[in-house]
């Protein structure tokens, strides 16, 4: 695990030499660049079709190459790109998450302590769960990418009614739900005494609904209070309100808002997402007669999916009870 690892990307110039990508290799370039890696990349022309493109500008040309198709199959190697080859040669990393993940790690082995770290959330476990076991993982490392190269690849003559594509209904339902976060209590008490502080040295109410979360962050974290009748408290309640409330770590009268996918940090899957996000919005027609918002399922991104529910019988013999039926 170094920087000498290989990151192999899908890619191809065309005639205007500009870089015709993948929305999974736009979303490997956008963290390469946010994280300054300094890993070597080749591109590799595997896709009759592509939803993106990129300015050569935005890579270094000592750092990229482009190689033949069958590069990759004159080793013996079959895989879905993205993917990296570890230093060694005898090992190789595929799929967003997991070789994203690779990257960064590789990174912080000769770089500790670099701010890509927070990336990979806490105990290093943004993302870590595979496709078939997370349902939060699949959404970002598959639902939202397959939802951009389907909606890329849409072009219709015909005027129709923009339609806003349902990942992005399911991004804005997570995102009114509870923030949910491995240390929510700790940080609850911590931004309740920093407003208390804030208050008692007479800065106004107005900026304590902002509230520097780390002195080592500059980030703020967005909350919001409720009274006895589920209302929200404004202006110089605020602080009061604080002074009578109770917090734990599921209270609903203190409620944490989003500032990012997983809660109140920048991770990996923001990383992820961001991008999708921004190619879907920037397709949906603005002018348009009508638009069309699908019904999704709002349940929870990290448990909607039926088959995870855990089935309860009170009964002792249940086949009994199935031969009476």
């Amino acid at each position: 695990m170094s920087c000498n690892d290989i990151i192999y990307l899908s890619a191809r110039l065309n005639k205007d030499n500009r870089i015709e990508t993948t929305i999974e290799t736009c979303i490997s370039m956008f963290v390469y660049t946010y994280c300054e890696l300094k890993n070597p990349i080749c591109f590799i022309d595997d896709h009759r079709n592509y939803c993106c493109e990129v300015s050569q500008t935005s890579f270094k040309k000592d750092k990229f190459k482009f190689i033949p198709n069958n590069a990759l199959q004159a080793e013996g190697v079959h895989l879905v790109l993205p993917a990296v080859k570890a230093t060694g040669g005898r090992t190789f990393i595929a799929g967003i998450c997991a070789a994203l993940r690779w990257v960064i790690k590789a990174n912080l082995v000769e770089h500790p302590n670099h701010y890509s770290e927070g990336l990979l959330g806490f105990r290093g476990g943004c993302l870590v769960a595979c496709t078939e076991s997370s349902l939060w993982t699949k959404f970002c490392e598959l639902e939202m990418p397959s939802a951009v190269s389907k909606n890329q690849n849409q072009d219709s003559i015909e005027p129709s009614p923009t339609e806003i594509p349902p990942c992005l209904m399911l991004v804005e339902a997570h995102l009114q739900r509870p923030v949910r976060t491995h240390n929510i209590l700790k940080r609850k008490l911590d931004i309740a005494k920093e407003v208390k502080k804030k208050n008692s040295t007479g800065i106004t109410s107005k900026d304590s609904n902002n509230i520097d979360e780390n002195s080592k962050k500059d980030s703020n974290v967005e909350f919001t209070i409720y009274d006895e009748n589920s209302c929200p408290v404004n202006g110089e309640d605020v602080s009061k309100a604080l002074e009578d409330l109770v917090i734990t770590e599921k209270s609903e009268d203190f409620s944490l808002h989003h500032n990012y996918l997983e809660g109140i940090d920048l991770t990996l899957a923001d990383m992820i997402v961001f991008p999708c996000v921004h190619y879907l919005l920037v397709r949906l027609e603005v002018e348009t007669d009508s638009i069309v918002v699908p019904e999704v399922d709002k349940d929870s991104l990290y448990k909607r999916d039926p088959s995870y529910t855990k089935m309860k019988i009170k009964q002792k013999s249940p086949s009994r009870v199935l031969q009476l039926l």
